[in-house]
């Protein structure tokens, strides 16, 4: 977001609560059903119902969650697929860690641990994201940072209660303390935890009273039976005051003021040790050891997670016989120990970015594994063959592991649901996988040339396998296909037959020419993307695609468009600089975007009466196109040189049909400074002879990027209370203020950077390097 140099108030509180959700996720089934009862209750909700996949964030959205009272986040399986969801999230914690703005976060069918940590389907999205999208890494980290800490969030916004995940914390319970998993009911009916949207909380006044009951133990910390506590930690472990009466150690690192040196025996009297973690908001590198590492670590241990942990492996006498977790994200661990464990109790190990660990253990023992995240392990060269006799083994993430050159040629486990070898870039086969369960499978990066057609799954993910050069087959229950960047030639006609496709992306794939028609319509497909791809031709029986809401075919040399299917809303036809010709748009949606940016061969005229003809049946609510050229439409009756606009509203608005304008931004022929990630978007300023104004800051996705020749933009929404301009107004405003009044529109370019930090005087320069008419 912007800044300016100076500081500015706390903006007045428009609403009582900001939603923020995936729309694909939720938006026709638990968000309207909470916006409705909200609405019912007179609680002034802001909820925007016109955004699309893809889109980038507004400054009216911005401006939104920063008038909102509290901000209600739903968390779903694919709102990390989502920048614009992000980016969201990102604005709504600044407002809650600045101005004291309530925060609920809502897990809806999503575990939220794997919100926290970007694991399971929910990681898998955001990391396709990343790729896709090609993120900045402070973009990055500033996207895991706001997760990470809207995760930690009481469910309820309290601020004053933490919470674990409560299946995970159940097993924790059973392994470490099984005496406490039976407690934990009766905990339950006295009302001291809570446990609310899958989270176990205990309010900040119990856990206080718990850590004195335990400093209560002894005046010594290292004769109390758990240490929370940093100092305390940091005492005991540097004096090796440690003692046998010690189960548990839980270390808040970023609380860590100093960097730690330990001696090799610092942990060598607490034989009772069952839990240690130690963790934190970012990854600290400030523990130190003797370069023979640790002597000795509990064989009691059940629970063992040190993110970072310095050394080239686990003490040489370590038993991993009773461990049920093993985490070490980011540690600079070679070879976890020598020789063969019995892991019968392991059943999730996290190995993610341990970038110096080049061999994994004999696994065959750990029978019971379940989760194997090896994220990020760039000096890995294999994967033990004892991985495929694992028949509980259900994720297994090799994602960026960049020299990982032998996999398993088969996979037995009948439980395995999601498999991720992203950037694998050694891996020219797919191993065979025989679970019936698999859901997601991502290929994405690598050398393979196909997918086994034992493979049956709903989300395959092959882009950038330049490789790949036929059309899969036998995905009879997919639903998302990426084949984006493949040397795919030909789409064969059986694709009629995937009758749950929802999602499929071939951007990229140069050598595409063309779409086979189809006798029967495939009546699921929700988005088709073919940018940047080789085609040329589109089928007519694509009007037959009776769902279809979203068309890329940006960058294509494709000359003519079909007929469009109804059901469209956005079409994105941007810098296709060959395109002559566009059918009629026969729509039911009642709202399209129209992006036909570069496209300088198009009839301008006649797109813009076509649009006209829409507004005048009265079934459209809003229209949005980006056309190349300045010319004003000429059935717009209020025109002019100039930036504003002043018209004579009727006397009786009730008549009123919609707003219409035509904008046209008229560019110099050296706009270079407007290149990067800087959104441009409309500014209009409504007043009246009496002096009452309102503003209107309205940014649209078809000019998010920056054009070096004049555009003109149609913006058309319908009197309806939904429309983001009658929102802003209100209708009933409409009706009795401005009716029978003289209004003046002033419309001015929108400048915004979501990431970069710019000041108002920076912003002023870049604003004026476009210019707007009417």
């Amino acid at each position: 977001m912007a800044s300016s140099s100076t500081s500015t108030p706390t903006p007045p509180k428009k609403y009582d609560v900001f939603l923020s959700f995936r729309g694909e996720d939720t938006r026709c089934g638990f968000t309207s059903y909470l916006y409705d009862a909200l609405k019912r209750k007179q609680i002034l909700t802001f909820i925007d119902n016109e955004l699309v996949r893809g889109d980038e964030i507004s400054p009216s959205l911005l401006k939104a969650i920063e008038e909102s009272k509290l901000s209600v986040i739903i968390f779903s399986e694919n709102y990390a697929s989502s920048k614009w969801c992000l980016e969201e999230l990102v604005q709504i914690l600044e407002c809650r860690n600045n101005n004291g703005q309530i925060v609920v976060p809502v897990f809806y069918l999503v575990d939220p641990s794997h919100v926290r940590n970007q694991t399971g389907s929910f990681g898998d999205e955001f990391a396709r994201l990343i790729e896709e999208k090609a993120l900045a890494m402070n973009n990055v980290q500033s996207f895991r940072s706001a997760l990470k800490d809207a995760a930690n969030l009481s469910g309820w916004g309290l601020g004053k209660s933490e919470g674990w995940e409560q299946n995970h914390a159940t097993r924790v319970l059973e392994s470490c303390y099984p005496s406490a998993l039976y407690n934990i009911s009766t905990l339950i009916d006295k009302c001291l935890i809570t446990v609310s949207h899958s989270m176990i909380r205990m309010h900040a006044l119990l856990q206080e009273m718990a850590l004195r009951i335990v400093d209560a133990e002894s005046k010594n910390p290292g004769k109390r039976s758990s240490l929370c506590v940093p100092d305390d930690i940091v005492h005991v472990l540097k004096k090796k005051k440690g003692s046998d009466r010690i189960e548990g150690i839980s270390l808040d690192t970023s609380k860590l003021s100093r960097e730690m040196h330990l001696e090799s025996d610092a942990f060598a009297k607490m034989d009772r040790l069952r839990f240690l973690k130690f963790y934190g908001d970012h990854l600290f590198t400030g523990f130190h050891l003797p370069s023979s590492g640790l002597k000795y670590l509990s064989e009691e241990l059940r629970y063992l997670r040190w993110d970072g942990f310095p050394c080239k492996s686990l003490p040489q006498n370590f038993c991993a016989e009773n461990l049920f977790e093993l985490s070490f994200w980011g540690s600079k661990v070679e070879k976890l120990w020598r020789g063969e464990q019995d892991l019968v109790n392991l059943i999730n190990c996290d190995l993610s970015c341990c970038e110096c660990l080049t061999e994994l253990p004999d696994l065959s023992k750990a029978k019971n594994l379940k989760v194997l995240s090896l994220v990020g392990c760039n000096s890995l060269i294999e994967v033990p063959s004892s991985l495929q006799c694992l028949e509980k083994l259900e994720v297994l993430n090799l994602f960026r592991c960049y020299n990982l050159r032998s996999l398993p040629s088969r996979f037995d486990s009948k439980k395995l649901r999601e498999f991720t070898m992203t950037k694998c870039l050694g891996i020219s086969k797919c191993p065979e996988i025989i679970s019936r369960n698999m859901k997601k499978l991502n290929l994405s990066g690598t050398s393979v040339r196909d997918v086994a057609g034992s493979v049956t799954c709903e989300h395959i993910y092959l882009g950038g396998c330049s490789n790949i050069s036929k059309f899969p087959e036998g995905l009879r229950d997919i639903i998302d296909l990426g084949l984006s960047g493949t040397a795919i030639e030909e789409v064969p006609s059986s694709i009629q037959f995937l009758t749950r496709l929802q999602i499929l992306d071939m951007s990229g794939c140069s050598k595409l020419e063309s779409f086979p028609e189809t006798t029967e319509p495939i009546k699921s497909l929700d988005t088709l993307d073919l940018a940047k791809s080789g085609i040329k031709q589109l089928p007519s029986s694509l009007k037959y695609l009776v769902s279809l809401r979203n068309l890329n075919i940006e960058g294509t040399p494709i000359r003519e468009l079909p007929e469009l299917p109804p059901s469209l809303t956005l079409l994105r036809a941007r810098d296709c600089a060959s395109l002559e010709t566009i059918s009629t748009v026969n729509l039911r949606s009642g709202w399209i975007r129209l992006d036909f940016s570069n496209c300088f061969k198009l009839d301008q005229k006649a797109l813009s009466a076509d649009m006209h003809l829409k507004i005048q049946s009265a079934k459209m609510r809003k229209i949005e196109m980006m056309l190349p050229g300045s010319e004003i439409p000429e059935w717009l009756s209020n025109q002019g040189e100039g930036s504003s606009v002043t018209i004579q509203f009727p006397s009786n608005c009730q008549q009123l049909k919609g707003f219409a304008f035509s904008i046209a931004f008229l560019f110099p022929s050296n706009c270079q400074q407007l290149k990067g990630e800087v959104l441009r978007g409309l500014g209009c300023c409504v007043k009246t002879k009496t002096g009452e104004h309102e503003d209107l800051t309205y940014v649209s996705t078809l000019y998010c990027t920056p054009y070096c020749s004049d555009h003109t933009f149609l913006w058309y929404d319908a009197a309806v209370s939904e429309n983001r301009f009658c929102k802003l107004f209100g209708k009933e405003n409409i009706f009795s203020k401005y009716s029978g009044n003289e209004v003046t529109f002033e419309f001015y370019p929108e400048v915004f950077s979501p990431f970069v930090r710019m000041t108002k005087q920076e912003l002023d320069e870049i604003e004026k390097l476009c210019k707007v008419k009417r």
